[in-house]
């Protein structure tokens, strides 16, 4: 069977197209796509903007996660074991860079692009991961336009992580459960639809709904799960130079561990995740942005055994961030990030921290 008569026969199934994105389009070789789309993008005119940011954090395992905690990202990251997660300082380095095309068809204007981005973690390599991602807009009738993404997000770090179950009779003999951990390790790959409609010149609002996986790397293939969301944004402009944004997202996701009462981890949960972003022009150089999310997930499994049964996660997160307009394409922006998470079966939550200072740049 060839490689596009087993992707069209995947389609038609989750669990068959899961295990096609693990086998065939193995996650780790998207960057290397990026020297041929390049060239092929500059020969085009397409249009680039440049980011650079440096970051300190408080929490390298959870620093991808409050990274992309907004409407327009990843905003369910993976579930991450407090108990075992890697609660360290690190410096990273995290470039960014989008070319895009804008181009005339018969029924309006449409743009195409490619986004690569990186996470470089200095102290804590392991950590290290790209993003790719792949973007298509088209105008439609009535002040509406589409919106279709793709995103992979691969080999992810999570950190070290029990082996479900733990052998009892080691642990009785050793004592040490450290001897039960493994390297935990997922990819993702989501496609995201939207819908906007200007209503006005101060009014936007879109309809958002995306589909993916979470492929984990063995022993943790029980974590492998598949979600859908659905989700609406609104962009408000109440004044000149002054945007206000709202967004809802559902999520529901189902793991394979559901299947597999013997290893009492199904990590299915039902998500919500509530968003508010502000960027105001406070002069014609200096701006600031602020945003307050919050996010619940209800954990969904039904195994006995399971921690978290009848359990649920909140995660509380606010940054302030002021940028300067050095020119009329290049600003610089300076952020800080806080982040609140807790398990409701663990005595307390856990508090991180990111500064970060870069530049954006119009090409």
């Amino acid at each position: 069977m060839s490689a596009k008569s087993a992707f069209v026969k995947a389609t038609s199934n989750p669990i068959l197209l899961q295990h096609w994105l693990r086998t065939r389009m193995r996650p780790r070789s998207l960057p290397l796509l990026l020297p041929i789309v390049y060239p092929l993008a500059v020969a085009a005119d397409w249009q680039a903007s440049v980011e650079s940011y440096f970051h300190f954090t408080t929490d390298v395992s959870q620093f991808s996660a409050s990274r992309r905690l907004s409407h327009d990202q990843d905003p369910t990251q993976p579930l991450i074991e407090s108990e075992f997660a890697n609660k360290q300082d690190d410096f990273v380095y995290e470039p960014d860079i989008e070319i895009s095309n804008t181009f005339g068809t018969p029924w309006g204007e449409g743009e195409i692009g490619i986004k690569a981005e990186g996470l470089i973690f200095t102290e804590n390599p392991r950590f290290t991961h790209p993003l790719v991602g792949i973007h298509f807009i088209h105008e439609l009738p009535l002040d509406s336009r589409l919106i279709l993404r793709y995103t992979a997000i691969p080999d992810l770090y999570l950190g070290r992580n029990q082996i479900r179950p733990l052998p009892e009779e080691h642990s009785e003999s050793v004592g040490d459960e450290s001897s039960s951990l493994a390297d935990e390790e997922v990819s993702t790959h989501f496609w995201s639809l939207g819908i906007g409609h200007r209503f006005s010149d101060r009014i936007n609002a879109r309809i958002y709904s995306r589909y993916g996986f979470r492929i984990y790397e063995k022993p943790f293939e029980q974590r492998d799960n598949h979600f859908w969301t659905i989700g609406i944004h609104t962009e408000l402009e109440p004044i000149e130079h002054l945007q206000i944004v709202f967004g809802y997202h559902f999520e529901r996701s189902l793991s394979q561990g559901r299947h597999q009462p013997e290893l009492r981890d199904d990590t299915s949960y039902e998500n919500h995740f509530l968003t508010t972003e502000l960027m105001y022009d406070l002069t014609e150089i200096l701006g600031l942005e602020l945003g307050a999310h919050y996010e619940r997930n209800n954990w969904t499994t039904d195994l006995q055994g399971d921690v978290r049964k009848g359990e649920h996660e909140d995660i509380t997160q606010g940054e302030v961030g002021v940028y300067y307009r050095l020119f009329p394409k290049f600003r610089l922006m300076a952020e800080f990030q806080t982040a609140f998470r807790k398990e409701s079966f663990e005595p307390k939550g856990e508090f991180s921290y990111n500064c970060s200072i870069g530049f954006q740049w119009e090409l």
